[in-house]
């Protein structure tokens, strides 16, 4: 069976919809709406098997490795998605796979991948968080909640980085990389466009899509903004369920007319000449007073969801 590859940050991974397991910090619909996946539909609508390999707060750098190293497992016939991301985003993906290998030593009986997926690259999102606790005076000793959450690295610690050594990245990311955004943006493009060409000639189907997309398909936060619970009106910028069906149903219509790089005017010819019947075979919009769906509840299992009123 033919596979679909999808790369990118966390539009590319379905952030918020396509959630993996019920985590305290996600939205109170869970992992409700998983199917509503632009990548699930499209590999669905397709019958491709789909390998989902984005992260979210992904740097280009990440994607570009992520690639290289599943490459060699590509097929004629495959079809690769790739998602521009931000320029200014920092790669741990050198990290991130030392980690897995130390891991692998560790337990020569682990075989999933997963433990790369474990914390993002460094971005705006990130270091902007950082500095609000700073400046709060929220990281102290033994409470560094940040740190904990986001810095999960293994080889952080086992090279004694210190707190200090952490916050000189940020200054360091900050003035540097955080500020040049557009600059690296036309390099990545330009690295993408050429990857693209050399994975052509072996016989993939390559797509390539910029960050521009993101503001084009319904957001969560206008999707729940009618939401009569107002705790459950969550602002989030990434993609409501119906925003990842109508993005599956422009890929689809992309891939269908051999559209191999998309950037915001592709979407604007797209929604012109707009193909009704890709979008009626494709998940039907889900409306924002919508049931909640509770059948996965587990106090035990999950004891964060006691006397969460936003769930229940």
């Amino acid at each position: 069976m033919a596979k679909l590859y999808v790369y990118g940050c966390s539009f590319s991974a379905g952030t918020l919809v396509n959630i993996k397991k019920p985590e305290y910090y996600q939205p109170f619909y869970q992992h409700q709406f998983k199917e509503h996946y632009w990548g699930a539909q499209v590999a669905n609508y397709l019958q491709l098997d789909l390998h989902e390999r984005s992260i979210g707060g992904g740097a280009n750098d990440t994607t570009i490795s992520r690639i290289l190293q599943d490459s060699s497992l590509y097929s004629e016939g495959d079809k690769v998605i790739i998602g521009i991301t931000r320029g200014n985003r920092y790669s741990l993906e050198p990290i991130r796979r030392n980690d897995f290998r130390l891991d692998l030593k560790q337990d020569s009986v682990l075989k999933s991948i997963t433990v790369t997926d474990t914390y993002s690259d460094i971005n705006l999102g990130f270091m902007h968080e950082y500095f609000r606790q700073e400046d709060a005076g929220e990281i102290k000793e033994g409470e560094k909640e940040f740190l904990t959450t986001y810095l999960l690295s293994g080889t952080l610690e086992e090279n004694n980085f210190t707190d200090d050594d952490i916050t000189l990245l940020m200054h360091w990311f900050r003035a540097w990389r955080g500020n040049l955004d557009k600059v690296y943006e036309v390099h990545h493009k330009e690295k993408f466009q050429q990857l693209q060409s050399l994975l052509y000639r072996i016989g993939v189907d390559v797509y390539v899509w910029e960050d521009s997309l993101w503001g084009e398909f319904q957001p969560i936060t206008d999707w729940l903004r009618p939401r009569l619970n107002l705790k459950q009106r969550v602002k989030d910028s990434h993609w409501s369920p119906n925003g990842n069906t109508s993005f599956a149903a422009f890929v689809i219509e992309q891939i269908q007319q051999d559209v191999s790089y998309w950037n915001k005017d592709t979407v604007t010819r797209y929604k012109k000449l707009f193909n009704h019947n890709i979008i009626s075979n494709l998940k039907q919009f889900v409306d924002s007073n919508f049931e909640i769906d509770t059948s996965w509840h587990d106090e035990k299992k999950y004891p964060w969801l006691k006397n969460r009123q936003d769930i229940y």
